[in-house]
């Protein structure tokens, strides 16, 4: 009898009070977002603090700001995690690649004594995409080249479109194999995590993905490396 009722409990369905397990993706989303509230009130206090203790108290102030970097620099990862993970799927909307690359790029801290040069390309580039994803690729791929790039050279982006096609292309001065090293970050077949890049190429691959893109990096005849992204013109 024991092996009767044991087949009967192993073949019964579920009772509607048995809650799925979550799967991973969806586990990973809820700790991200229990992460962000203490990390937000953290970055609340800090700022409080740092605007009512009095200007005396200067070392105490530089602390509580390098709180806030690094509270800012721990939204990041876990945002890099998400999209990595697929945690995060995209919205997309309607919008204009030439303000979306110009409001991410205002988002960037100064490089000092790296000029960060943006050409805008002809009228209004309507793509449809998770903007605030897109966003997030564009700071990640400059805080890599910032990098790798040597002080004081130049960075160039550029918007464009074709008759199918919106692009954005990123232009800088980078050592011989730099090309290599960040198409194989941005190989998801075969993972690897170079230094200081954590997740953010991992991730900008799974936004392009995730949205429709394309990415590409070569090798310049003149030296340098250029980066492009394309995205499907919205009708």
């Amino acid at each position: 009898m024991s092996q009767t009722f044991e087949i009967l409990d192993a073949v019964r369905p579920p009772r509607s009070d048995e809650r799925r397990a979550p799967d991973t993706t969806e586990a990973f989303s809820h700790l991200a977002h229990q992460l962000r509230q203490p990390l937000s009130t953290i970055e609340a206090i800090a700022y409080y603090l740092s605007m009512t203790l009095p200007p005396k108290e200067s070392k105490a102030i530089e602390q509580l700001e390098k709180i806030q970097l690094l509270v800012q620099e721990a939204n990041v990862i876990l945002s890099d995690a998400m999209h990595y993970f697929r945690a995060a799927p995209p919205h997309p909307v309607r919008v204009d690649l030439n303000d979306l690359v110009a409001d991410a790029v205002s988002e960037v801290p100064p490089w000092e004594g790296r000029p960060l040069r943006l050409t805008r390309g002809e009228g209004p580039i309507p793509v449809e995409v998770d903007a605030a994803q897109a966003a997030h690729m564009v700071r990640n791929l400059l805080g890599y080249f910032r990098r790798i790039s040597p002080e004081a050279e130049p960075v160039e982006l550029a918007t464009s479109a074709t008759e199918f096609e919106a692009g954005l292309t990123i232009r800088l001065a980078a050592s011989d194999g730099a090309a290599d090293e960040l198409e194989s970050l941005l190989d998801l077949e075969r993972p690897r995590l170079g230094s200081g890049s954590g997740l953010a190429m991992a991730s900008v691959r799974r936004i392009i993905d995730a949205n429709g893109g394309r990415i590409r990096a070569q090798t310049q005849p003149a030296g340098g490396m250029l980066l492009s992204v394309t995205f499907p013109l919205a009708a």
